[in-house]
C-alpha cells in the first residue's frame, strides 16, 4: 500500500523550505536499492521507492512505499554531508529520522543544503527615490538559521530601527541567509553581526546596506547614497560591529575601566596644564594597565577603523553602541579615550594606537557634542582632506562617503549628485569646480601634490585632487589664511576654459627651481646604506651643497632653514641644526667625500661655534619626517623652500592670486601642470607681493593650468 505524506502538515513549525528540503531528502533515497546487510549486491524484488507523480497536488506531499528498514545509509545523507557524518552504529530507520525530523542535527546542516536549493533574492525596483528598504530580524539562537524579512518603505512612515556599522571584509567570501524565503548571500563580517545581535525572543527592525541596498542596481545605489545620512540619523541607534573578537576578555566591566580610565586622564589635563603627556611621563604603567593598553592596541587595529563609510555613519548616529565579542559599550568613550591619547605622543608611540580617527569622526557635530572633541571642520574641503588616509573599495565612495555631513550641502543641496555610472575622475573635477565656486579661493589646489611624473603628466587636469589614488600625497602644510598670505590678500581670479578642463588664474612667478636634494646623486657617495632613511638624511644636510647657499649671510641662511620646520623657530634650534649639519660633514660620511671643502670657511666656522650646546638628534627627529614626500629647494636667487618630492630643476616657484601659499608649476606645451604646493618661508606672508607693488619687481601674468 502506498501512503501519501504532506510534510507541511505534519511539521506545522517547518518553513516551506525546510519542507521542501525534507521531502527532497526522501525523493533522493529513492534513487538507491533497498539491499540487505548481508549481501550489499543482491537486489530484492520489493523495491523502496517515492512516488512522485502528479497526483499529489501540493507541493510539499511526497508519496512512498513504508519500507524504509532496508534503506542504505547513502539514500538518506543529505547533498553535501559527509557518509561518515552519520554514526555507523544507529539503525538505518533511525538515521533516516534525524533526517526527516526537525531537530539539532538536522539545523545543523540548513544553511549549507537547505538554502543552496533556494533561488537567490530577487529584489524589486524602489517605488521612489524617498523610499527605503528595512529588514525585520526574526528571533533566533546560536547556529539557527537566520532568517529576516525586508520590506520597502517611505521614509515617513519607516518603523523604528537600528542601523548597522560594519566592514564588508573580503567580497568573495559569502554567507547565505533566509530573507523573504528566498536565498541571500551576504558579507561573512554582517553574517557575524546577524547572529551576535538577534534577539532570542522578539524580531528586530534594522537597517543593513548590503541587504536593504541592491548593490547591483546602479541607479539606486546613487539614490539610496543620498539616503544615509538621513537614515543614520533618524536610526534609534547605531551598532558599530568590530568583529567577534574580544582583546578584553581579563576584564570584567571594559566599559567602566575605560570611563575610570578616561576620567582619570581628563582630571589630569585640568589640575596640570602639561597635562596628559607630562602624565604618562611621569606615571609607571602597572601589569593590569600595560594589558589594558595593549588590548585598546589591538582593538584600534581592527579594520573597521580604517574604512571610510563607517565615519560617516558613527558620526551620525543619535546613539552609537560598539560591539566586539559579547562585549556592548558606549561608543562615545571610545571616542574620548582615543582623544585623550592622542595628546601623548609617548603612549601613542610605545602601544601603536591608532587615535587618529577619533578626529574624523568626531568632525560630526553630533559626536562632537557628546565627547571631548569640538568639531574643526569648515567645509566639505577640510572633511575630504580629514579624511584622505581611509579607505574604500570604490573610487566614488571617497566622495560619496561623507556627503550625510552638514557641509556637503550649499544652499540646500547637495555638493555632489551621486551617481555610480560616471567616471570618478568625472565626480572629482565636479567637486573641485565645485568648491571653487563657493569658496572663491584657490584652496582646493592645496590639496593636490603628485608623487609620480605619471599622474603629473596623464590627460586628467592636474589641478584636480583625484581622491582615490594612492600615488597622491594631500597637503603638507596646514592652509591657515591666518597665518599666511603669500597673495597678501589679492582677490582671487580664475576662470575655466573648456569644459572645465583647464584652469586660468592669475598670479606672479618669482623664482626657477635651481638645486635640490637630487636622490640620483645619493649612490654616489660612500658611507651611505641603502635604506630610505639614509636618504632622507642625506636630502636633508644636502642643501648645505646647494651653489647658491652663501647668497646670503649664514646665520640668516639657517634661520631659514628653521623655519621650513618650525612656524616660530627659537635660537635653540639654529643650535641643533648646527649641531646636525657638522655632523652630516664630518661624522655620518667619509672623510674621502671632502664635503667639508665644498662649504665657505667662514660659514664653517660659523656654524661650528653655533652648534656649541646644540643636539643634533633634536633637529634630526623634528625634521626627517617632512621629507617622507617632500625635498628642499633652492631657487636661482638663493630662496629656500620646501615642495613636492616630484619637483626638478626648471619648474617655476609662483604665487597665485586668492591663495594663500605659494606652488611649484611645470611649464608644458600649451601651459602649466600643477606640481603642487610649496613652503618658501621668505614668501608666506607676502613678501614678494610687495616687491610687486611698490618696486614693480615682478609681473602679473596669466597660468593656463591644465
Amino acid at each position: 500500500m502506498v501512503r501519501c505524506y504532506n510534510l507541511a502538515n505534519a511539521f506545522p513549525n517547518l518553513l516551506a523550505a525546510e519542507a521542501l528540503f525534507y521531502s527532497n531528502l526522501c525523493i533522493r533515497a529513492a534513487r538507491f536499492r533497498a539491499e540487505p546487510a548481508h549481501s550489499p549486491a543482491a537486489q530484492p524484488p520489493d523495491c523502496c521507492l517515492i512516488d512522485t507523480s502528479t497526483a499529489c497536488s501540493h507541493p510539499n506531499t511526497i508519496r512512498f512505499f513504508p519500507k524504509v528498514d532496508d534503506l542504505e545509509h547513502q539514500a538518506s545523507t543529505p547533498i553535501g554531508m559527509d557518509d561518515k557524518a552519520l554514526p555507523v552504529e544507529l539503525s538505518k530507520r533511525t538515521r533516516l529520522k534525524r533526517l526527516l525530523y526537525p531537530g539539532r542535527w538536522t539545523k545543523k546542516y540548513l544553511k549549507t543544503s537547505v538554502l543552496q536549493t533556494l533561488p537567490v533574492y530577487k529584489y524589486d525596483t524602489l517605488p521612489s527615490e524617498t523610499a527605503i528598504r528595512v529588514m525585520k530580524l526574526l528571533p533566533g539562537l546560536g547556529d539557527n538559521l537566520i532568517k529576516c524579512h525586508l520590506s520597502v518603505v517611505e521614509r515617513a512612515q519607516t518603523p523604528e530601527f537600528e542601523a548597522l556599522s560594519y566592514v564588508w571584509g573580503d567580497p568573495t567570501i559569502r554567507q547565505s541567509i533566509y530573507c523573504n524565503k528566498k536565498r541571500l548571500d551576504i558579507p561573512v563580517s554582517l553574517y557575524q553581526a546577524l547572529r551576535r545581535i538577534r534577539d532570542p525572543e522578539r524580531p528586530k527592525w534594522l537597517f543593513a546596506d548590503a541587504i536593504c541596498i541592491d548593490q547591483a542596481n546602479v541607479k539606486e545605489r546613487g539614490h539610496q547614497v543620498k539616503q544615509m545620512g538621513w537614515i543614520y540619523s533618524n536610526a534609534k541607534s547605531v551598532l558599530v560591529w568590530l568583529g567577534p573578537e574580544n582583546p578584553f576578555e581579563a576584564f570584567n566591566n571594559i566599559q567602566e575601566y575605560m570611563k575610570n580610565i578616561l576620567d582619570q586622564l581628563l582630571n589630569r589635563v585640568r589640575r596640570n596644564r602639561r597635562g596628559i603627556e607630562a602624565f604618562f611621563a611621569e606615571h609607571e604603567l602597572d601589569r593590569r594597565e600595560h594589558d589594558f593598553y595593549s588590548a585598546l592596541s589591538t582593538l584600534f587595529s581592527l579594520p573597521w577603523f580604517t574604512r571610510l563609510w563607517v565615519i560617516q555613519e558613527a558620526g551620525l548616529g543619535k546613539s552609537v553602541q560598539a560591539l566586539f565579542g559579547d562585549v556592548q559599550m558606549d561608543f562615545d568613550i571610545l571616542i574620548s579615550l582615543a582623544d585623550a591619547i592622542d595628546r601623548s605622543r609617548l603612549m601613542v608611540n610605545q602601544f601603536d594606537l591608532r587615535t587618529r580617527w577619533s578626529f574624523a569622526i568626531g568632525s560630526f557635530p553630533r559626536r562632537s557634542q557628546s565627547t571631548t572633541l569640538r568639531p574643526f571642520v569648515k567645509d566639505f574641503l577640510d572633511l575630504m582632506l580629514t579624511t584622505t588616509k581611509y579607505l574604500a573599495s570604490d573610487p566614488h565612495d571617497h566622495v560619496y562617503a561623507l556627503l550625510g555631513h552638514s557641509s556637503a550641502f550649499i544652499n540646500g543641496q547637495s555638493i555632489v549628485e551621486p551617481d555610480y555610472s560616471r567616471q570618478p575622475l568625472d565626480v572629482f573635477r565636479d567637486l573641485a569646480i565645485k568648491i571653487l565656486e563657493h569658496t572663491q579661493n584657490l584652496r582646493i589646489l592645496s590639496a593636490v601634490k603628485h608623487r609620480t611624473e605619471e599622474t603629473l603628466n596623464d590627460k586628467f587636469p592636474s589641478w584636480v585632487p583625484t581622491w582615490c589614488r594612492k600615488t597622491m600625497h594631500y597637503g603638507g602644510f596646514k592652509y591657515d589664511p591666518h597665518y599666511y598670505d603669500a597673495a597678501a590678500g589679492f582677490d582671487c581670479s580664475w576662470r575655466l576654459i573648456p569644459a572645465g578642463s583647464i584652469l586660468q588664474v592669475n598670479g606672479i612667478q618669482f623664482g626657477t627651481v635651481d638645486d635640490y636634494g637630487n636622490p640620483s646623486l645619493f649612490k654616489e657617495y660612500e658611507g651611505m646604506s641603502s635604506g630610505r632613511k639614509d636618504l632622507r638624511i642625506w636630502m636633508l644636510g644636502s642643501m648645505i651643497l646647494f651653489r647658491t647657499w652663501s647668497s646670503v649671510p649664514v646665520r640668516e641662511r639657517l634661520w631659514e632653514v628653521c623655519q621650513l620646520f618650525r612656524r616660530n623657530p627659537r635660537e635653540a634650534d639654529i643650535n641643533d641644526l648646527a649641531a646636525f649639519l657638522l655632523w652630516w660633514l664630518f661624522e655620518k660620511f667619509p672623510q674621502k667625500n671632502n664635503f667639508n671643502s665644498r662649504v665657505d670657511p667662514g660659514a664653517l666656522e660659523f656654524i661650528r661655534a653655533a652648534a656649541e650646546g646644540g643636539n643634533a638628534d633634536i633637529f634630526r627627529k623634528r625634521s626627517i619626517n617632512y621629507l617622507f614626500d617632500w625635498k628642499i629647494f633652492s631657487t636661482s636667487s638663493g630662496i629656500l623652500g620646501l615642495g613636492p618630492e616630484i619637483l626638478r630643476t626648471g619648474d617655476i616657484c609662483c604665487v597665485l592670486f586668492g591663495s594663500c601659499i605659494p606652488f611649484i608649476l611645470r611649464p608644458a606645451e600649451k601651459g602649466y601642470r600643477l606640481v603642487g604646493e610649496a613652503k618658501i618661508p621668505r614668501v608666506m606672508q607676502g613678501e614678494v607681493m610687495v616687491d610687486f607693488i611698490l618696486e614693480e619687481r615682478y609681473k602679473e601674468q596669466t597660468f593656463d593650468i591644465f
